[in-house]
């Protein structure tokens, strides 16, 4: 695909075509480079994108990572994906929702979402990603340290945008 421009997106156009752009990538580090872009024009810091393929047999997770890397070995070491309620949430559901409104009801899931602010993931979006083949289900979790405000902007402004 060669090059990719690194330059902040300034226009709700520019970002609708870097999305485009994204299924014409060749490896996961140009897909990254493009979801930083488009995650910052959201005014969010960082991003995970988790894919899940189910169908019968053990479940297989893959991460597109854009936050810090040891925030995701947390994640895993803790097998956090058992009790993930944004995962769940993404699984049952097609519309993005900010991750304070998905209710923390086990104690793990508490733990989760406290080490996750320890990493500067204190706020996000949880915008479910399903494919036409329904063994394959994902979940953008766009994510910020900043205020919760912050995020209800982004959210409003950006919502349909975030489903591309």
């Amino acid at each position: 695909m060669g090059s990719l421009s690194l330059e902040p997106i300034d226009s709700i156009t520019a970002a609708n075509d870097c999305i485009a752009r994204i299924s014409g990538c060749e490896t996961e580090s140009e897909v990254a480079t493009i979801t930083r872009q488009v995650t910052q024009f959201f005014e969010l810091s960082d991003f995970i994108f988790t894919c899940l393929h189910h169908s019968g047999g053990p479940e297989h997770y893959r991460y597109l990572v854009g936050c810090d890397p040891e925030w995701v070995c947390q994640y895993l070491q803790h097998k956090w994906f058992a009790v993930d309620p944004f995962i769940s949430y993404a699984l049952n559901n097609s519309n993005p929702i900010l991750t304070t409104e998905i209710p923390l009801i086990r104690p793990g899931q508490q733990r989760m979402v406290a080490t996750a602010n320890e990493y500067g993931l204190r706020w996000g979006i949880v915008v479910p990603a399903h494919s036409a083949a329904t063994t394959w289900s994902g979940a953008l979790f766009l994510l910020t340290g900043d205020v919760l405000s912050s995020v209800q902007r982004s959210f409003d402004l950006y919502r349909y945008l975030m489903r591309a």
